[in-house]
């Protein structure tokens, strides 16, 4: 009998905590909610019609991403940069910041919409669009078989061309 009593009590507590939260905490979080959500949505549409100006800006700007993995940078920078076209800009992904001739606010903004997610990457930039592809898969497999990075560099030049439509 006094079990009963004790648990009915013990369910009404935990009810009274949800009013509580329902009628005190929740109605400042709501309040605030309305009040800031107009200004984050103005400011990111903002943000979002910047990065699309810039984009067109760039169009057809094409870049070659490769991160600082150690069993890849070297051979990526001894065997395939040196080969590639001159006006394929060469992003270096030190961990999660990127460098390269280009502002790291809009390398990071493009890197942060690509489709194809998968290191080296080739993006390309057209009509304010970003198209990409991995060659993540080729480069690891020549890598892991010796093969000769000539083949990749064939690889990436096809690629482009397909980029480039």
């Amino acid at each position: 009998m006094l079990r009963r009593i004790f648990n009915q009590l013990r369910l009404r507590s935990e009810q009274g905590l949800w009013m509580v939260i329902c009628l005190f905490i929740m109605p400042p979080f709501l309040l605030l909610y309305t009040i800031f959500y107009p200004f984050i949505y103005f400011e990111d549409k903002k943000i979002s019609r910047e990065f699309k100006n810039k984009l067109v800006q760039h169009n057809g700007m094409e870049l070659f991403t490769y991160t600082s993995r150690k069993n890849s940078k070297t051979i990526i920078e001894r065997d395939i940069l040196p080969n590639l076209p001159k006006e394929l800009t060469v992003v270096y992904l030190d961990g999660r910041k990127p460098t390269s001739s280009l502002e790291p606010l809009l390398v990071s903004q493009i890197l942060y919409r690509i489709k194809n997610i998968g290191f080296p990457n080739i993006v390309r930039i057209s009509d304010g669009d970003i198209k990409d592809v991995s060659i993540k898969k080729e480069f690891y497999e020549a890598l892991n078989k010796g093969s000769s990075m000539n083949e990749l560099v064939d690889l990436i030049h096809d690629k482009l061309k397909i980029l480039r439509g």
